[in-house]
Formats: structure tokens, C-alpha cells, sequence
């Protein structure tokens, strides 16, 4: 991949290197067959281009609300830390959109959500015993400042690792309940948990049909292990 996107780069010498992304997406099929395929990403996301142009403040907005729809409940403490911007930016923001959005209670303290995903929200019912993998840096774990309704305190370090590193995780009813990791071996390979939560039956089968999932989109034969 690397190769490919270097030789598309020498032969398209620009100063404006967004033109380069406007043109380039990587398509990848499972490691074993992978094969990078070059697209227009209009492709892929054509409804971007139903308006020509956003003054600064629509995009900012427009931003803002993709944000909290897609993490919401949160905070604009959140947004800032998310985005990495400062806080008056921010405020500024949410102070244009504040008739979109709603402000509820979420883990003893308030937060936002678009207005128009809190009948979605009320109509949801809490799936229990629900886990599912997840990988190194998933947004997931990335969008508010604070962590306490992922992972407890003294766990907090095995996920959110020295110089930035987040280790893949182990998600159960929406909460971190573990890592794990995958070990290269001669014949196949190792999906490894290191738990630090008690799962009933029904999970450990739940976390084995995970792991045996790895396999299959790896095309490798995997053993589940912890």
C-alpha cells in the first residue's frame, strides 16, 4: 500500500497535498488476498457534494451535530477534547446549534443530544450480555474527555496506554471488560483475552464466537485462548 500510494504521489507533484486525498481511497481486501484498489472517494460518499460550497460557520455546525449524533450523550467539555480545539471555539459552536440539541442527565451529570435522536434514544431497549471485540484507537473509545463510563479506575491503564496507545478491548454491554491481543504462531494463530470481569456462559461463548470471527476474516486458523 505504502509503495503504491508513493509512486501515485511522485507522479502528481503538488503543493496542495489535499488535492492528492481528494482523489486517493484504499480499498482492502483480507490480508491474505489484499489488493489496493485507488477510487475517487466521491465514490463513496457523493451526497457531500449536493452543495458546492459551506461557509466556515456551516461546517463547523454540520460537525457539531455528526459529533453528537454519533457519541452522544455528550458533553461540549466532550466536543473540545474530541475535536481539539479550544473551548471558546467550541462554545461558539454549540451556542448556534443549542436549538438542536437537548440537555438530559446521563451518569449523574448533564449532557447533550440532537434533539432529533432522543425519541430513538427513549425507544431503545438495553441489550444485556452483549460483547463484541474491538481494535487498537476504535473511535468508540476516543470521543469524551472523561473514561468513567467505559472503565473503571483500576483498569484505566490497561486500555489507555503511555504515548497515546489504546489496546484493543473487549466490549461487554457497552463497558471495556478486558483486553486482548493476536499472536502470530508456525501454524495459525492465537487470539488472546486477558479479562477483568466475570462473564457468565452465554459471554464466554459470545467472547469464543468473537475470536473465531478474527480467524475467518483472516483467512487463518485461530485459537481462542483466556
Amino acid at each position: 500500500m505504502q509503495c503504491s500510494l508513493r509512486n501515485f504521489c511522485g507522479r502528481h507533484q503538488t503543493n496542495h497535498p489535499i488535492k492528492i486525498k481528494q482523489h486517493i481511497t484504499h480499498y482492502s481486501a483480507s490480508p491474505k488476498n489484499a489488493k489496493l484498489r485507488c477510487l475517487g472517494w466521491a465514490h463513496w460518499v457523493a451526497h457531500v457534494y449536493s452543495r458546492q460550497t459551506y461557509s466556515a460557520e456551516e461546517a463547523q455546525d454540520e460537525l457539531a451535530r455528526r459529533y453528537f449524533s454519533a457519541f452522544g450523550p455528550a458533553t461540549a467539555s466532550d466536543f473540545t477534547f474530541w475535536l481539539g480545539a479550544h473551548a471558546s471555539f467550541v462554545k461558539a459552536i454549540v451556542e448556534r446549534i443549542k436549538t438542536e440539541l437537548v440537555e438530559i442527565r446521563a451518569d449523574d451529570s448533564s449532557a447533550f443530544l440532537l434533539r432529533r435522536d432522543l425519541r430513538a434514544l427513549r425507544d431503545t431497549e438495553p441489550v444485556i450480555g452483549h460483547v463484541r471485540l474491538l481494535p487498537h484507537f476504535d473511535v468508540f473509545l476516543l470521543a469524551h474527555r472523561r473514561k468513567e463510563h467505559l472503565i473503571a479506575k483500576q483498569h484505566y491503564k490497561k486500555v489507555y496506554r503511555n504515548a497515546g496507545w489504546i489496546s484493543p478491548t473487549i466490549l461487554m454491554d457497552g463497558k471495556i471488560a478486558g483486553t486482548w491481543k493476536l499472536e502470530k504462531r508456525a501454524k495459525g494463530m492465537i487470539v488472546r483475552f486477558a479479562k477483568h470481569a466475570s462473564f457468565d456462559a452465554k459471554q464466554k461463548t459470545m467472547l469464543q464466537e468473537e475470536g473465531e470471527r478474527i480467524g475467518n476474516y483472516l483467512g487463518e486458523k485461530v485459537v481462542v485462548r483466556g
